[in-house]
This record gives C-alpha cells, structure tokens and sequence, in this order.
C-alpha cells in the first residue's frame, strides 16, 4: 500500500533474545483474554511465546491481533482458535511462516507483514484467504499462492522481489496488488488479473509502461519513482480514474495514450516537463486533481493560476484546493 514503510536492514540478522513478559503486561494480557471476546488484541505487550497466554481461554474467538510484539517463532495455536477469520501477527520478529498455520482453515485475512520472512509457505490450505499482507519482510519471489483462488488483496510491498514470473497464475479474483518498493525491472506476470481495480508498482526499476492493455477494470494505477521515460497507450483501461507518473523521467505529455480514458487525478510531479503547451493537452481530460510540482514549469511565479487557466476543471492543485475566481 501507500503508506509509510518501515525498511528492513540487510545486515546480519539480529540474535533472538529471550524476553520475559513484565508482571504489568501479564497482567493486561489476562484482563483482555476473555472467553466471550470475538474480537482479541493483543498488542504492544513484549509477548515473545505463546505459551505464556491463556490461549485456551478463547473459546468465541474470531480475530486475533498480536501486533507489535516479539515473536521470533510462533508457538501452535490451540486447537479452539482454529476457527479464526483474521489473525494479525505484523511487525513482529518472524523468520519462517510456522507449518502449523496451515490449520486455521477458516481465514479470510491474515497479516504477516514486518517480519524478517523469506519464503511464503504452508499457507496452501488457507483457500478461504480473501486478504493477505506480506510487505515489508525480505521475500525475493512470490511462490506459494496458487491454491489461493479467492484472495482479492495482495500485499507484498517493500520485499526483493525481481520477478513475478507466473507465481500469480490462477489467482483471477485479485482486484488490489502492491508491489511497490521491490525490484521489479519489467511489468510482466499479470496475465491472469484480469480483475484488479488498483495496481501498485511505485519505487521498482521499471523504464517502460507495458503488458498492462488486458487490466481493463484497473480505476487506479500507480508507476511512480520508476526510471520511465515516456508514456505508453492506455487506451484501453476504460475505467481508470487516477494515474500515477511521478517522479520519472518524462518531459513530455502524450494525450493519445489517454484517449477514452476517464481520469480524474493525474500524478506528474518531479518529472521534466519544462513547457506549459504540455499540461494544455490534458485539457480534454477534464481533470479534477493534479500534482505538477517539481517540474521546470514549477519555477514559474504564476505557476498555479497557470494551471487553473489551462485546466478550468480542475478541483486540487498538489494537495490544494483550486479557490474559483469570481
């Protein structure tokens, strides 16, 4: 997603230090584990083992948080949380997806993301997954996924990865994929998500915007913080409404590869458009939203009643709402 990440080191990896629980902590976990809870959050609590909480308590349990914590292995959850739907075990110090995960059968959203993992595994049986959230561990490739025909989210932002390859076969029914902040050289390996309405490749190593034609349900497409050079034809993405190119390398707007296509925000800042006959073309476009900023035309002391003038639709102007002249 587009949020704030937190980068992990490449560095040795940092020793498991056993952590004991303070009384005060002990104490708060008790008072949160409640048979009749449906909803348990655990969080901020130096929880390091399982075995240290009353698990088996949790009898109605159906989402679970141990967010923020100190896991470095994740004990077996008791046999009564099998029937969890969400279960949340981001930033915490995990190596390995434990093998016995595969029994919460029943999940539909599971969050694994700020973790020290390298592989997606045992995660096969979990065909109810609807929502998975991998980002910010240290996965070089996306493997593991096939029998996860129902997942509609897909975050594996701020990883290694160098190429999808066909790791994403099958998995029709995505509708959002981030995959920002890897290091994807090309846009390749989406043949089957034919579904997704928001595709995230911001900070890759991407030159060129290809192999996206078949995306015609995509509303939202981010490419920013790429080494693009030019726009390519989007002709086809007849539903997009926001498109992303900021901070590339593109001096110049092309209006043809934007024929047809509804966009109402339109990302461009930091790039190198450096004459105002570039941003007149989008006047067609009816814009509601633009960011321009950091551009040669930027330097320009009239540059926002510029773009009100060229662009009478617009609303918001890099974040700031258009004040109309009366």
């Amino acid at each position: 997603s587009d949020e704030p990440t937190r980068h992990n080191s490449d560095s040795e990896e940092e020793p498991e230090v056993e952590v004991e629980m303070s009384a005060q902590e002990q104490e708060r976990a008790g008072e949160i584990i409640h048979a009749n809870s449906e909803v348990v959050a655990l969080t901020f609590l130096r929880i390091a083992k399982l075995t240290s909480l009353d698990l088996h308590l949790l009898t109605n349990c159906r989402e679970l948080s141990l967010h923020r914590n100190l896991i470095h292995r994740l004990d077996p959850l008791p046999p009564n949380l099998y029937g969890l739907t969400d279960l949340d075990i981001s930033d915490n110090k995990l190596k390995r997806i434990p093998d016995h995960l595969a029994h919460l059968t029943c999940l539909t959203k599971l969050d694994l993301s700020y973790n020290n993992l390298r592989e997606i595994e045992h995660l096969g049986t979990l065909v109810h997954l609807r929502e998975l959230y991998l980002q910010s561990n240290k996965l070089t490739s996306v493997t593991g996924l096939a029998p996860l025909t129902r997942l509609t989210l897909l975050e594996v932002g701020c990883n290694r990865i160098r190429a999808l390859d066909s790791s994403l076969t099958g998995l029709t029914a995505l509708e959002r994929l981030y995959l920002g902040k890897n290091k994807l050289t090309h846009i390749a390996g989406l043949d089957d998500q034919t579904n997704l309405k928001i595709l995230s490749l911001q900070s890759n190593r991407l030159t060129t915007i290809e192999n996206l034609s078949h995306l015609t349900q995509l509303e939202e497409l981010y490419l920013s913080e790429n080494g693009i050079q030019s726009m390519r034809p989007l002709t086809t993405l007849t539903r997009l409404s926001l498109l992303d190119l900021s901070s590339n390398r593109i001096p110049t707007i092309d209006i043809e590869c934007l024929r047809g296509v509804p966009l109402e925000d339109f990302w461009f800042n930091d790039n190198k458009v450096a004459e105002w006959k570039e941003v007149e073309k989008l006047k067609p476009l009816g814009l509601k939203v633009v960011y321009f900023r950091h551009n040669p035309i930027f330097a320009d002391l009239r540059y926002r009643p510029k773009l009100a003038e060229l662009l009478p639709t617009l609303e918001e102007i890099d974040s700031i709402p258009v004040v109309p002249l009366h």
